[in-house]
């Protein structure tokens, strides 16, 4: 059944046709009447709910994207930019690099609903650089030393650079 009538209230039951009949009885110098109207139901545009912004941090770990809707049809998910992040599950995803890239939420139609989508983006600001080091350094006074001496270390690939607090000392 596509629709059902019950008093002066229809509901709608699913997508298609169905013909309603209207009958009225008869009324004083009225006879009785019957009239039909073709009633056509046709597939709604589901709405698709999910973060509008994702914000993450290159080196987070792999995230889960999830989307709801009143539709039964399955989700699917496109990242646009591969250099900011990449699918790796049917709705996982790696961060690959920093900037903006745009994620394209596709739902398949249903039985009662058309195909629809939503587009999210998603932000991979830089991860902070963390430096290890010896953290004293021990010499004699007119010693010279290199700055290897240090020995820093970072999760970074960037250049590193030393400047001293006080110059009459070192």
């Amino acid at each position: 059944s596509v629709a059902t009538v019950s008093g002066s209230t229809g509901t709608i039951k699913a997508v298609g046709s169905t013909i309603i009949t209207v009958n009225q009885a008869a009324s004083g110098n009225y006879a009785a009447a019957t009239a039909t109207a073709t009633l056509l139901i046709n597939k709604a545009v589901p709405s698709i709910t999910s973060s509008n912004v994702l914000t993450k941090i290159y080196g987070d770990p792999l995230f889960t994207l999830t989307a709801t809707s009143s539709s039964t049809g399955s989700f699917s998910y496109q990242v646009l930019d591969p250099n900011i992040a990449v699918r790796t599950g049917s709705n996982v995803v790696s961060i690959t690099g920093v900037g903006t890239t745009t994620i394209i939420i596709t739902q398949a139609a249903d039985l009662n609903h058309l195909t629809s989508s939503k587009t999210i983006t998603l932000f991979v600001n830089k991860a902070k650089s963390v430096i290890q080091n010896n953290l004293i350094i021990t010499k004699i006074f007119n010693d010279t030393f290199p700055v290897s001496d240090i020995s820093a270390t970072s999760s970074s690939t960037g250049l590193f650079s030393y400047t001293v607090s006080d110059s009459l000392i070192a």
